[in-house]
């Protein structure tokens, strides 16, 4: 019972991060909502470095400067990030994120990213409060 409870608060947590608190606008006016998640990675020194800053809506789309670049889902308290779209300059983040949360209040979650080419490197989705 503890499980589910903890499931439910989770869950509730999670979707309420995609509320109107975190709003922006793409390149045509149109207003986004949702969530804004840092991504980083663990490079050659295993040090975490920031590669990049997503918005998640509630609809299960990601945008990177206002144009879609991925969706989202969760399973259980998994969620899988998949970017697909992202420009040249950043390609080599398209790929899957497959993380879960760390912490309680579920504003940080780790993982591993398996990019295009195969090549799997840990993960972290902080979430950011705009």
């Amino acid at each position: 019972m503890r499980n589910v409870m903890l499931a439910v608060i989770s869950a509730i947590t999670f979707f309420s991060a995609f509320g109107p608190s975190a709003n922006a606008a793409d390149k045509k006016g149109n207003q986004i909502v949702g969530a804004v998640w840092e991504v980083k990675l663990k490079n050659a020194k295993e040090n975490w470095v920031t590669a990049i800053r997503v918005r998640a809506d509630r609809k299960g789309d990601v945008y990177y400067d206002g144009k879609q670049v991925g969706t989202h889902k969760r399973k259980g308290d998994q969620v899988i990030l998949v970017l697909e779209g992202i420009p040249d300059k950043l390609v080599n983040l398209n790929g899957t994120y497959s993380v879960r949360p760390i912490r309680t209040d579920n504003k940080l979650y780790t993982g591993e990213f398996e990019s295009e080419n195969g090549k799997k490197i840990p993960v972290r989705l902080h979430l950011l409060a705009d």
